[in-house]
């Protein structure tokens, strides 16, 4: 029979070629974790991870520092998360969550008032997508947490100018070169 020997130069010539390919693998895993990184930072968002069969979850530096802890001071807890969601916000954050899970919604899209470490509330949106097993089952959801406290802030005072306009019969308001009204 023709059979091919083989010897310690194919054996290392196996490996050599093992060895590019495991390094090309690791330069493509490097790239992408440095794109999502860049992403994740560039949106300014916190981005979390939720293994729903385990309960364990991962809270990014980001996100903690938007409740105002340092990345050690909030332990990645969802008990801990859970109670710093307001009373009022509650039903309506588990709800959403609900519907995502029962694929009601195509993404988890809630917004809510957040309690930050000096104890004021922020309003943040949390946005994630689920992945699903093959008993259409959760097991993950990953997602974002966006800061809206100023946009909050700016609608509620658009809103209360609005009323103030509303009300009043005659009106004179004084603004600055850059449309900022000073009286």
């Amino acid at each position: 029979s023709d059979s091919t020997p083989i010897g310690p130069r194919h054996t290392d010539s196996v490996l050599q070629k093992s060895d590019q390919h495991f390094q090309l693998i690791l330069e493509n895993l490097r790239i992408s974790e440095e794109r999502w990184q860049l992403a994740a930072r560039g949106v300014n968002d916190g981005i979390w991870d939720w293994n729903v069969k385990t309960d364990a979850v991962f809270f990014s530096p980001r996100m903690k520092e938007i409740m105002g802890f340092a990345d050690h001071e909030f332990a990645s807890d969802l008990t801990e998360w859970k109670e710093r969601i307001h009373p009022e916000d509650c039903s309506s954050v588990m709800q959403a969550l609900e519907d995502h899970f029962s694929h009601k919604t195509p993404f988890y899209v809630v917004e809510y008032r957040l309690r930050c470490k000096d104890s004021q509330y922020k309003w943040v949106l949390a946005r994630g997508q689920a992945v699903w097993d093959e008993e259409d089952k959760v097991e993950r959801i990953v997602g974002a947490l966006t800061d809206l406290t100023e946009r909050k802030h700016s609608e509620e005072q658009l809103r209360l100018f609005e009323q103030i306009i509303s009300e009043t019969d005659n009106l004179i308001l004084v603004a600055n070169t850059q449309g900022e009204i000073t009286y």
